[in-house]
């Protein structure tokens, strides 16, 4: 029983960092310290060129892609006829 316990341990511990990585990718870096590299569009306003528009359920029932029914076609089926 004690060996299950010790073999299990390990694998909780590096379940937990992982699952912590998870969570939380990247929080703990600080700049502080470090040459920032500026560059050269940091200042960019894409408010210019970029509409926003609020996504709401009427939006989205509009831009819902009709669904494609099957319709008959008498030009192709007198084509077939004649052939």
């Amino acid at each position: 029983m004690i060996t299950i316990k010790m073999k299990l341990i390990p694998l909780l511990v590096s379940a937990t960092f992982l699952s912590g990585c998870t969570i939380e990718p990247g929080s703990h870096l600080s700049t502080s310290g470090k040459d920032v590299v500026e560059q050269q569009d940091s200042n960019f306003d894409i408010d210019k060129y970029v509409n926003v528009f609020p996504l709401t359920p009427s939006l989205v029932e509009r831009m819902r892609p009709k669904p494609l029914v099957a319709q008959t076609n008498p030009a192709l089926q007198n084509e077939i006829q004649n052939y």
